[in-house]
């Protein structure tokens, strides 16, 4: 099992009281196991249907870059949910 960071943004602070929460997925995992895990993780929630939109609206990146779903996830990475912006 491989265990990474991902840091929470914007409206993501909302569902936690920390910045940064831990996963643990089996190796190989993608992006994509990586959205499902955190589906589950805060979908059981009062807020779940809230919180499985917004993730289904937005990017999880790296260090360098914003990730496809079928972007693999390497041991000890640090991912960032990224919510939709609007501006005005």
């Amino acid at each position: 099992m491989n265990r990474f960071q991902v840091r929470l943004f914007g409206a993501f602070r909302d569902f936690s009281n920390e910045s940064t929460l831990a996963l643990e997925l089996p190796e190989g995992a993608t992006v994509a196991h990586a959205r499902v895990a955190l589906s589950e993780i805060f979908g059981q929630s009062p807020s779940g249907l809230h919180f499985k939109a917004l993730l289904n609206d937005s990017v999880l990146a790296d260090e360098r870059t914003t990730l496809l779903e079928s972007d693999p996830i390497s041991a000890g990475a640090e991912l960032a949910i990224l919510p939709p912006v609007c501006g005005g």
